[in-house]
């Protein structure tokens, strides 16, 4: 017969999509604002672009981006630049996503969760802007103030 999931009207609703595409969209922009700072940091430091595509085929998942070639472009660990809440709420909510987009599993994200998410997008966001402005600014400052 299939595999579509048919939905009575109401069904929808009572499942809670807006909660999993909350906790989807929250952990998609945790990756992207890694990702991003890593591409700033390769452009900051000059570094050629050759080594910059080796360094990310090295590292294609978020965790070895994490805590192997972030830290190896600006000299810390992560843990020393998380704030521990942040860090703590971020795992559950990628236990929750990936419970979700391996096993189907929607039960663990909940309103609760997703609201969680919604709190924790300025601290995320701040986090990564804090991080900007400490490793990838003052490289871009400090070459823009040399050519000068």
């Amino acid at each position: 017969k299939g595999t579509f999931l048919l939905w009575r009207k109401g069904d929808i609703s009572k499942c809670g999509w807006h909660n999993i595409s909350v906790v989807l969209f929250f952990c998609t922009l945790r990756e992207i604002l890694l990702n991003h700072l890593i591409s700033e940091l390769h452009l900051a430091q000059n570094i050629p672009l050759r080594i910059y595509e080796r360094l990310l085929s090295d590292n294609m998942t978020y965790t070895q981006r994490q805590n192997k070639l972030l830290p190896s472009l600006i000299g810390k660990k992560w843990k020393e630049l998380i704030q521990v809440e942040l860090n703590k709420f971020l795992i559950k909510a990628v236990k929750a996503r990936n419970k979700f987009m391996h096993e189907g599993t929607k039960w663990g994200i909940d309103r609760a969760l997703a609201e969680g998410c919604m709190r924790h997008i300025w601290p995320l966001l701040n986090f990564y802007v804090v991080l900007h402005n400490k490793y990838v600014h003052p490289e871009f400052s400090g070459r823009t103030s040399k050519s000068s």
